[in-house]
């Protein structure tokens, strides 16, 4: 829900996004939504991208090893989340954003930013 913050400027948005979700949704896999945006000349050609990406889907067999291999693999529940995100950062979720001492306007260097009107 935390991506759905832009609901409140955008009425409607929240039932499209539903509906897009529930129709690329699969049993198995979950969200199969995927969205690449590629931004070149004129001279990029559509069929060579477009040919370059199907090189590197997975065959069947390469699928089912894949499967064979990572099905007993579980994240945390917490791995998706802001906080799974926070923590693959490096970051610790209590602390991150809190900055490093010095009150309200600290530098993230512990407040050796610059002064003030300078």
């Amino acid at each position: 829900e935390d991506q759905l913050n832009f609901q409140i400027c955008y009425p409607g948005a929240k039932g499209r996004y539903e509906h897009c979700r529930e129709e690329k949704w699969d049993a198995v896999w979950g969200d199969r939504r995927q969205e690449i945006v590629f931004i070149g000349g004129p001279d990029m050609s559509e069929a060579e991208v477009t040919a370059l990406l199907d090189e590197c889907l997975l065959d069947d067999q390469e699928l089912r090893e894949y499967q064979s291999r990572t099905e007993s693999l579980v994240p945390p529940d917490t791995y998706f989340g802001i906080e799974g995100l926070i923590r693959q950062m490096g970051e610790d979720p209590a602390t991150f954003g809190k900055g490093r001492g010095g009150g309200a306007g600290a530098a993230e260097d512990g407040g050796a930013g610059v002064a003030e009107g300078a």
